[in-house]
């Protein structure tokens, strides 16, 4: 069996640090803090998502695969034909 070696990364291990230094200051904040964290944590991730629909939805052939999303058609106005794709 070959292991693989790792290698140490400095944008991941800052980014740790970050995460660490601010969840102490929430539990040393106590209760209190909360209400800050959270106009932090509801917003951030549904950006995050908003960024990768409207990625998703630049792709080339997106508007076919939300016609067969939606619709349930192809994009000759047709029903896919089930028998032929399941073998």
């Amino acid at each position: 069996m070959v292991l693989s070696h790792s290698v140490f990364s400095w944008n991941v291990f800052i980014s740790a640090i970050a995460v660490w230094t601010i969840v102490l200051l929430c539990v040393w904040r106590g209760i209190n803090s909360s209400s800050y964290v959270v106009w932090v944590t509801v917003p951030v991730p549904i950006f995050f998502i908003l960024v990768m629909v409207a990625k998703g939805l630049t792709l080339d052939g997106s508007d076919l695969g939300l016609r067969m999303y939606l619709l349930g058609h192809d994009a000759h106005d047709e029903p896919p034909d089930w028998k032929k794709q399941l073998g």
